[in-house]
């Protein structure tokens, strides 16, 4: 499966036709090598004790293992490794503790190939990525949290300051 150049990307998923996904958005994204594609926790960290990857893209429900405690394994493992989490999950407060634990972006399964590998891009050139409606949560989530202080002016749009 190994290949000369290109970004080094380690696969974690056990399931066959999402991992099956995720090898054709990192085909798709060009000048990316899959070195490996694992199932479980221990063979996720058994490979990068040995080996040079710069991006593990993980499926955060692995069966038997928090995929935030992984992430945090391997950020201990491997600290220049970038990781993209990929879940069903769509709760900010899941998007929070992964990124917490170490993640560099986060993506819905449930998304075009096309957001995986903006997600990768985006990641392997040093930035962050959220998923574009996972985005909308948060912010919407954030929104709602603000104090009932702080009140936007209805012609203006901005915040109004308290008297």
């Amino acid at each position: 499966m190994e290949k000369a150049g290109g970004k080094r990307v380690l696969i974690v998923d056990q399931q066959g036709p999402g991992r099956r996904a995720l090898v054709d958005a990192i085909a798709g994204a060009g000048g990316l090598v899959v070195c490996a594609e694992v199932e479980t926790a221990d063979e996720t960290l058994e490979f990068l004790a040995g080996r040079q990857v710069d991006l593990v893209v993980m499926d955060m429900g692995i069966e038997g293992v928090d995929g935030v405690h992984l992430t945090r394994r391997i950020q201990g493992l491997c600290p220049d490794v970038a990781i993209v989490a990929v879940s069903g999950e769509d709760e900010p407060a899941c998007v929070k503790r992964a990124f917490r634990a170490g993640a560099n972006g986060y993506v819905l399964r449930s998304e075009a190939p096309d957001a995986i590998a903006a997600a990768i891009g985006k990641v392997l050139a040093g930035g962050t990525y959220v998923s574009v409606r996972l985005a909308t949560r948060i912010v919407e989530t954030l929104a709602s949290n603000r104090p009932d202080s702080v009140r936007n002016d209805k012609r203006t749009g901005l915040p109004e300051t308290a008297s």
